[in-house]
C-alpha cells in the first residue's frame, strides 16, 4: 500500500496492492462543525506544518485558525501489512459547541460509481465496497453517529451533516460517500485505521488482529521496522544532520516506491492520471530504475536493487530491447515510441551492479538477459549503418541521433562484453565490445562542433540547443574521459546556458518549456558529480547544496523547481531525484565503487 498525502496533511490518494495500480481515493478529509457550517481540514480556515521522519511516519500540526486549537497528527502505512494508520491528538474542549466528523469518498479501482458503502456494527467499522475490492475504515473512539447515502442525491451525507440528519442505518449505493461524527463528545484522540482487502472475510479477519493492539503500538512497530532498514546503510563521513536526514529518507523513498512483488520501481506516486501535462508518472522506466538500483546497490542494498533486475528479466521485450516504460506487473504501459537509451541503461546497470557487488551468481543468472539485450541492440547497428538509429531522446520529446542515446548504447554493448568475458564467452565478448568500441569512435567524430566549440545533443538544427543530457558522455557511461577538453568546454557552456538565473539550478535544455521550463534537481545535481568528477571540488559542493536546499520542508526532493519562486514543483518523490541525490553523496562524501 502506497498513501500520498498533500501539503495540507489531506490524503491524495491510495494505491493498492501495487504503488501503480489501483488508486482508490476520491477524497477523504476531516474537519469541525459549528452550528450549520463546515469547516473541512483542507480548507481556507486551517494551516498546516509538515514533517517526514525517515522511518516513513508524516507528523503534523493543524492549525484551525477562528479559534486558535491545534491538532496534532501522526500518520503511517503499518510495516509488513496493508493498514493506513492516522492518529489525531485533540487540543483541550473549547467552549463553542463544535463538532468533529469525517467524510469518506473512494474511487475503488479509479471508478466513482457502482460503490456500497455501509457501517459493519459487528466490527465498528465502515464499508466500501464494488466487485471485488473492498476497503473498510474503523476508527477508535467509535464514531456515535454514521451516515451513507448518494452523492446529490436526497441522502447526501454532506448535506445531512449541515443538516443535522445523519442516518445511522442507511447504506449508500452507487455514486455515494460515508460521514462519521463523534458529536457531541469531544474525543481527546482520534485514531482512524483504513485496510484494503479482496472480501469481507479478509477484512473481518484483519479488523478482529486490529482490535488486538493500538496506534501507539503500530508506530512504535513501524518505527522500528524501519530504523532497522535504515541503519544497514553504508555509512557516508562527514555528514551533517540535514544531509544524514536527507539520505535516509532518499532511501525511504526508493523503498516505498519499488513494487514489493515484482521489484519494478516506478518514476513517482502519480501527480497526472488524465495526462494532461505530462504522459504520467506511476510506471517503471527502465531508465529511472537503473540509477534507483544503482543508488540502492552503493548504498548497502544490493539484493533491493538485485530485484530490480529480476523485473528487469520480466519485462524485457521478444525482441530483446526495454520499451519506454512498465507497469510494475511488466507488461507494456502506454507510450510514445522506441527509446533505445533504455536498453543500453539496462545492460550497462546490470554490468555496474556486477561491479558493484562482484556477485557472480547474479551475472551467471542475468547472462541470458545481457545476451538477449546486446543481441537486440546488434541487430539495431546493424539495420542502420552502424549507429543506433532515430530513437526518442532522454526526455522523451523529440526523435532523431541523440548523443546519450549513443552512448547509452555503447555503454550497453561494452558492459556485455565485459560481462561475456568475465563468464568466459570470448566470441561474445570480441564481438560486442567491437561494436561499442566503433560507436565509442563515433561519437565525438559525430556530435564534436568545432566552430562552436561544444559538442552537439543531437543531429540536425535540434541538436545546436545546449542539454544536460551530454554530461552522460562521462557520467555515468564513460565513453570520454570527464576531462576531456571538448567535455570540460562543454560543460562551462552548459552551466552558463543553462543557469537559471533568479533562484539558481540548472535546466534541463535551453528553450525548455515543460511545466514553464525550470531548473531540475536531478539535472543540477548531474552537473555536481560531473564538477566533482574534474576535480573542481567546491564548486561541485555548491551545486550539491542547492539541491537540497531547495527540496520540500519535508525533505522530499521534487522533479523541478519554479524557476521564478525556488519553491519545489510538480513530482514529488521522484525517484530520479532521490537517487540522483545518493550518487552525488557517495561521489563526493563516500566515493563511488
Amino acid at each position: 500500500m502506497l498513501v500520498t498525502v498533500g501539503s495540507r496533511g489531506q490524503a491524495q490518494n491510495i494505491y493498492w496492492p501495487h504503488p501503480d495500480y489501483w488508486p482508490h481515493l476520491g477524497r477523504i478529509v476531516w474537519g469541525l462543525k459549528k452550528q450549520e457550517r463546515l469547516y473541512p481540514s483542507d480548507g481556507p480556515h486551517w494551516e498546516h506544518e509538515l514533517s517526514y521522519l525517515p522511518e516513513a511516519i508524516l507528523e503534523g500540526k493543524h492549525f484551525f485558525k477562528p479559534l486558535n486549537l491545534v491538532f496534532k497528527e501522526s500518520t503511517w502505512v503499518d510495516a509488513g501489512r496493508d493498514l493506513w494508520v492516522r492518529q489525531l491528538l485533540f487540543p483541550p474542549r473549547p467552549a463553542a459547541e463544535l463538532e468533529f466528523w469525517a467524510y469518506f469518498h473512494f474511487h475503488l479501482g479509479e471508478i466513482p460509481r457502482y460503490h456500497t458503502y455501509f457501517y459493519w456494527r459487528r466490527y465498528g467499522a465502515l464499508i466500501c465496497y464494488r466487485q471485488g475490492l473492498y476497503l473498510a475504515v474503523a476508527c477508535r473512539p467509535l464514531p456515535r453517529r454514521q451516515h451513507c447515502g448518494q452523492l446529490g442525491g436526497r441522502y447526501d451525507p454532506i448535506l445531512a451533516l449541515i443538516g443535522g440528519r445523519l442516518l445511522s442505518h442507511k447504506k449508500g449505493i452507487g455514486h455515494a460517500a460515508a460521514v462519521l461524527s463523534w458529536g457531541p463528545e469531544w474525543p481527546e484522540q482520534v485514531s482512524i485505521y483504513l485496510l484494503p482487502g479482496t472480501s469481507l472475510r479478509e477484512l473481518a479477519a484483519s479488523l478482529k488482529i486490529l482490535n488486538e493492539t493500538d496506534a501507539p503500538a503500530l508506530r512504535e512497530k513501524t518505527r522500528q521496522y524501519w530504523g532497522s532498514y535504515l541503519d544497514r546503510s553504508r555509512p557516508v563521513p562527514g555528514l551533517n544532520s540535514s544531509l544524514t536526514r536527507l539520505y535516509r529518507i532518499s532511501l525511504t523513498v526508493l523503498k516505498l516506491l519499488q513494487d514489493a512483488e515484482s521489484g519494478a520501481i516506478i518514476a513517482a506516486p502519480e501527480i497526472d492520471p488524465n495526462y494532461s501535462a505530462s504522459g504520467g508518472y506511476a510506471y517503471c522506466w527502465s531508465r529511472d530504475a537503473v540509477y534507483a538500483a544503482w543508488a540502492l546497490a552503493e548504498s548497502g542494498y544490493p539484493e533491493m536493487a538485485a530485484r530490480y533486475y529480476a523485473f528487469a528479466r520480466l519485462s524485457q521485450g521478444e525482441d530483446g530491447l526495454w520499451g519506454q516504460r512498465h507497469y510494475t506487473s511488466g507488461l507494456l504501459a502506454p507510450n510514445w515510441g522506441r527509446q533505445l537509451d533504455e536498453t543500453g541503461t539496462v545492460l550497462w546497470g546490470i554490468g555496474k551492479h556486477y561491479q558493484i557487488t562482484g556477485d557472480r551468481a547474479f551475472l551467471e543468472d542475468m547472462w541470458p538477459v545481457l545476451a538477449r539485450g546486446a543481441e537486440g541492440l546488434e541487430r539495431n547497428l546493424a539495420a542502420h549503418g552502424g549507429r543506433p538509429g532515430r530513437s526518442y531522446d532522454l526526455w522523451e520529446e523529440r526523435r532523431g541521433d541523440h548523443a546519450y542515446t549513443w552512448a547509452a548504447v555503447a555503454a550497453g554493448l561494452r558492459a556485455a562484453a565485459a560481462a561475456a568475458s568475465a563468464l568466459g564467452k570470448k566470441k561474445h565478448s570480441r564481438r560486442w565490445q567491437t561494436g561499442a568500441d566503433a560507436l565509442v569512435a563515433a561519437i565525438p567524430a559525430t556530435f564534436w562542433d568545432e566552430d562552436r566549440r561544444t559538442f552537439r545533443s543531437a543531429l540536425g538544427r535540434r541538436g545546436l540547443r545546449l542539454d544536460a543530457s551530454l554530461l552522460g558522455l562521462a557520467f555515468p557511461f564513460e565513453v570520454l574521459a570527464p576531462d576531456d577538453k571538448r567535455l570540460l568546454a562543454t560543460a562551462d557552456r552548459i552551466e552558463a546556458a543553462l543557469w537559471n538565473g533568479p533562484t539558481g539550478g540548472i535546466m534541463r535544455y535551453a528553450g525548455d518549456r515543460y511545466v514553464g521550463g525550470n531548473p531540475w534537481i536531478l539535472t543540477t545535481l548531474w552537473l555536481a558529480i560531473y564538477r566533482h568528477l574534474v576535480g573542481a571540488e567546491a564548486h561541485a559542493r555548491r551545486l550539491f547544496l542547492w539541491a537540497v536546499e531547495h527540496g520540500m520542508s519535508t525533505g522530499l526532493l521534487a522533479e523541478q523547481v519554479d524557476k521564478y519562486t525556488g519553491k519545489p514543483l510538480w513530482a514529488t518523490p521522484l525517484a530520479w531525484s532521490h537517487s540522483f541525490y545518493l550518487l552525488a553523496l557517495h561521489r563526493i562524501f563516500g566515493g563511488l565503487k
